[in-house]
């Protein structure tokens, strides 16, 4: 865990550099009181779901989090802090994120556990995934295309060759026609 030591002064400056680290972080980065209130919002959180900092900051964490989890996030902390048994946190798991306008999109969530000043608080890390899972779509798109357009001659010679037996004999210009259609 990283410690900050020294005077007022040192003790300001690290925590503007920190400020500044979590502000220029391209992934959101959350955190939530015990109460499970937004107590940090940086700008990547800001476009990820289209809230301001203004607007999040106070707010109960349910307003980024899709159902079911919106309802139950609430019970899921309760049970936390009673039972101390680690669910989610330390972990990374694909989720769907609620932007404001109410659009769901794919996220990678990760949450952390930190304490401040003798009070915890869960650090959330959210990536969103949108260009990936598309980029992934796309790749097994062309991935079917190509399968089809391989086995898609492969099967008509299979058709022209089960054919030829059944045929018999065949003349020379219909064995010419069949040779055509196969090249």
């Amino acid at each position: 865990m990283a410690k900050v030591k020294g005077s007022g002064a040192n003790q300001a400056e690290s925590v503007a550099r920190l400020e500044a680290i979590i502000s220029a972080t391209v992934d959101a980065v959350i955190t939530i009181s015990e109460d499970r209130v937004i107590e940090a919002f940086n700008p990547a959180a800001e476009n990820m779901f289209g809230y301001t900092a203004k607007e999040a900051i106070g707010q109960n964490v349910d307003i980024i989090m899709p159902e079911p989890y919106h309802g139950e996030h609430d019970s899921y902390i309760e049970a936390y802090k009673n039972s101390g048994v680690k669910k989610i946190i330390g972990l990374s798991r694909e989720e769907r994120g609620p932007n404001k306008d109410g659009r769901e999109f794919p996220v990678l969530v990760s949450i952390g556990e930190a304490t401040a000043g003798g009070r915890r608080m869960f650090v959330g890390v959210i990536r969103d995934l949108t260009e990936q899972k598309q980029a992934e779509r796309e790749l097994q798109m062309q991935q079917r295309r190509l399968i089809e357009e391989l086995s898609t001659p492969v099967i008509e010679l299979w058709d022209h060759l089960l054919m030829l037996p059944i045929i018999g004999s065949v003349d020379s210009e219909r064995a010419n026609q069949i040779t055509e259609s196969l090249l």
